[in-house]
């Protein structure tokens, strides 16, 4: 038993009134979204950048970025299985979701059956505690001061990772899982209802979750956030959705710039002054990770330099087309370096358990940004992470990358097979699928499950919320009316 695609929607799903063709596009949209949100961000960060570098138009992307165009001479580079590796996710993807939704639809509705809508005193007291927790994280650790303190791209870089330890893997979990979970529900609530108290909560708290994660000093947190916004604003209006979603997408392309431009400390000259190129790859940001002994003898001596301005002092517009090529080769340019080092020498970082070692002894991430930036005084801190079948090649080669793809559209597949629309709780764990699709495309199953904003944390938020619910509800009826 499945269900029609127009159930996926959040209106007119009362078959009273004819839907229109805009209305069963959407409709196609949202009721494959966690799948579309794996391959279309893998397709923009990933598969567009590597097309690119067939073209005579890679020394430009690649000078624009600062990036080494050392992989061009790599033999695997354009290969056959370079590029069957590069669309596997195209090739599996879409199948493991509907055989999904197929035979896991009705387990999935029944354990939704236990997922209740939770009243404002339940919301309010779960938020009110994460929300004091990262406060006073943010206080006590003086995250304002470092969020400042970097005047110059190194510094920025070297204040984020300073960020990153002193909050702590808790306290991040708190700030990139719980709380966008908790902001999405108030937002979804304002929507379907009329009440003042739900679209004021909303809006203050996601003002605070988003200058909590600008204070990250990190790009990708902040605009993932505003990107769950804007998918929960499409998911739930109910007029001018695709409007009000390209608005959204909008503000969002603002946003990359104008946190870019601090991010990155860019200082603007008046006049176009040719770049001066160099070869530096920009450091992904992740938690702090374990040593990782990986010799460097014979490679070229690389300084960390910003990817936007190394060079001169670049103008407005020389700013805005290098944040372009940089969004499209940021994580293409890696994965050559992947599949050259993980064919030729096969899994120089283990295998899977190996991976479950604390700390374990060598991380691909790791490896790969040592063969991108050697001696570029980041030590063991810059990662260059890759998509979740990419990632598990490199532990596994093919039969994992195989295994890697179907787990992950596997996991995509039954957050499709959620009851949207029996409330906001199941609503708001569909927005944090597509999050999750995004999560896949760009890193591996380990940071997308069990990392900071992993799924297994929001899913525990969830499950929270629900003994909330029953404990207050308890409350209530033994006669304590300020719950009821």
């Amino acid at each position: 038993m499945t269900r029609e695609v127009s159930d996926y929607a959040s209106f007119n799903v009362s078959g009273k009134t004819p839907i229109s063709v805009i209305d069963r596009f959407r409709n196609g949209i949202i009721a494959y979204l966690p799948s579309l949100a794996f391959l279309l961000t893998y397709f923009v960060t990933v598969v567009i950048g590597n097309l690119i570098y067939t073209t005579p138009s890679v020394r430009t992307v690649l000078s624009e970025t600062g990036t080494s165009d050392r992989f061009l001479s790599f033999p695997e580079t354009f290969s056959f299985g370079f590029w069957l590796l590069l669309f596997l996710p195209f090739l599996l993807t879409l199948p493991v979701v509907m055989i999904t939704r197929r035979f896991m639809t009705i387990p999935i509705e029944r354990l939704a059956a236990f997922v209740p809508e939770f009243s404002y005193v339940d919301f309010i007291l779960v938020t009110a505690i994460t929300l004091g927790v990262a406060l006073y994280a943010y206080w006590k650790n003086d995250i304002y001061t470092l969020f400042f303190s970097g005047n110059d791209f190194v510094s920025s870089v070297m204040a984020r990772f300073s960020i990153l330890e002193r909050l702590g893997f808790v306290n991040m979990t708190v700030v990139q899982a719980l709380l966008p979970y908790l902001a999405y529900y108030a937002i979804i609530r304002a929507i379907k209802e009329t009440r003042t108290t739900w679209r004021v909560t909303a809006i203050m708290l996601s003002i605070i979750e988003a200058l909590l994660l600008a204070m990250l000093n990190m790009k990708w947190p902040v605009l993932l956030f505003i990107a769950g916004i804007v998918l929960c604003i499409f998911l739930h209006t109910r007029h001018h959705p695709f409007l009000k979603g390209f608005s959204g997408l909008i503000v969002l392309l603002l946003f990359y710039g104008l946190v870019s431009f601090f991010v990155f400390r860019v200082h603007l000259n008046t006049s176009e002054v040719p770049p001066k190129p160099v070869a530096t790859q920009n450091v992904s940001s992740s938690p702090p990770s374990p040593a990782t002994a990986i010799p460097t003898a014979g490679k070229p001596s690389v300084s960390l330099q910003s990817p936007i301005q190394n060079g001169p002092r670049p103008t407005l517009y020389g700013v805005t087309v290098k944040l372009f090529y940089l969004a499209v080769n940021r994580m293409a340019a890696g994965f050559p370096y992947y599949y050259h080092t993980f064919t030729s020498q096969g899994a120089v970082c283990g295998g899977i358990l190996e991976q479950l070692h604390r700390p374990p002894p060598c991380r691909p991430s790791n490896y790969i940004y040592s063969e991108f930036a050697p001696n570029d005084g980041m030590g063991n801190k810059g990662t260059v992470p890759e998509g979740v079948h990419i990632m598990a090649y490199a532990l596994g080669g093919w039969p994992l990358a195989v295994i890697g793809t179907v787990m992950a559209s596997f996991i995509l597949g039954l957050f499709m097979t959620l009851p949207r629309n029996r409330n906001a709780s199941i609503d708001t764990f569909y927005v944090i699928g597509a999050l999750t699709g995004y999560h896949f495309s760009q890193a591996s199953a380990e940071d997308a499950l069990f990392y900071q904003h992993g799924l297994l944390w929001t899913s525990l938020l969830l499950l929270l919320l629900i003994v909330v619910h029953a404990v207050t509800r308890r409350l209530a009826a033994r006669g304590i009316g300020f719950l009821q």
